[in-house]
């Protein structure tokens, strides 16, 4: 299996998801050609703009920036258009997978940046902008009262209270009750649709109680909520220490290595890289020689700059 993509030019890795070029004259049979599975990554398909395919580029035309701002557009501080494409092709090229066990034939898979963004943000992020007849109205997003950090005294937490009861419990966890009886907060759809005044209403409540206290009221209330942690307080958390989520590798280059293991288990377990990430062009050879491509074709094209 062979990812083709522009970006990588040149570049293979031995992993799932091979990066590259399938080369001109690679000695493949024909039954071998036809049940290969090759996948196209893009900016876009059908190219009317030109965009570089760059994961702020993507952000900014997907509509993600959009979405993760109010009055003015913010970045998610991730390579996240990145990651969904990423995530986006294993689902593709699995169910090419599934087709081929069935059927013996290969796919060409064609995958844009910006589609996969627009398609992950969609449902929640652009909840205003799917009904379309006349007699509908735009209104505020139920993502913007949910994700939203809550100042306290000495920190910040998010509370997650996304129906009207509990709204409702939260409001009088914090002695703020007398909110229940104003004519612009009485029903959840008055407080959506006033919400950023009910937030400022709210927010100087909060900032009279540590973030212990919030999150001891809210939990006596039984209204989510959590503490906004730190990196070394996420990394230092007891439940990644029970979920098995964390491993110390070493690297032949680097040294010590932290890493995440894979979310997924198999029967129980939980499975371990088997080996630090390659080194750029590390498994060049063996990639080229499973297209049949002789040492002295990859001694030549290495010279040439094509491959590294």
């Amino acid at each position: 299996m062979k990812m083709l993509s522009p970006r990588y030019r040149g570049q293979s890795t031995r992993s799932a998801l091979q990066m590259g070029n399938i080369v001109p004259g690679s000695r493949c049979s024909e039954r071998e050609s036809a049940s290969l599975l090759a996948a196209t990554i893009a900016a876009v398909i059908l190219p009317i703009l030109t965009l570089h395919r760059l994961d702020p580029i993507i952000q900014a035309q997907a509509g993600l920036t959009a979405t993760q701002g109010k009055e003015d557009p913010a970045f998610f501080r991730t390579l996240i258009c990145d990651k969904i494409t990423a995530y986006t092709a294993c689902q593709a090229v699995t169910c090419a997978l599934y087709v081929r066990e069935r059927t013996g034939a290969g796919q060409h898979i064609d995958l844009s940046m910006l589609d996969s963004g627009l398609f992950f943000v969609f449902p929640d992020g652009f909840q205003n902008h799917t009904l379309l007849d006349a007699d509908h109205e735009r209104g505020p997003l139920l993502i913007d009262l949910l994700y939203e950090l809550t100042l306290t005294k000495d920190g910040a937490v998010t509370i997650s209270a996304g129906n009207e009861e509990m709204q409702m419990r939260s409001l009088i966890a914090i002695g703020m009750e007398h909110l229940l009886a104003d004519e612009r907060f009485n029903s959840f759809d008055k407080l959506v649709a006033n919400l950023e005044a009910f937030k400022a209403e709210v927010a100087e409540a909060y900032l009279a109680f540590t973030t212990d206290e919030v999150m001891a009221k809210m939990q006596e209330a039984d209204v989510p909520c959590a503490r906004c942690l730190d990196k070394d307080e996420v990394l230092a958390q007891e439940q990644l220490a029970a979920n098995d989520t964390l491993e110390v590798m070493q690297h032949p280059i680097m040294g010590d290595m932290r890493i995440v293991k894979s979310p997924a288990r198999f029967g129980g377990e939980r499975l371990s890289p088997s080996r630090p990430s390659p080194d750029h062009g590390e498994h060049t050879r063996e990639v080229l020689a499973d297209f049949a491509i002789d040492d002295e074709r990859i001694a030549a094209m290495t010279e040439q700059g094509i491959v590294a």
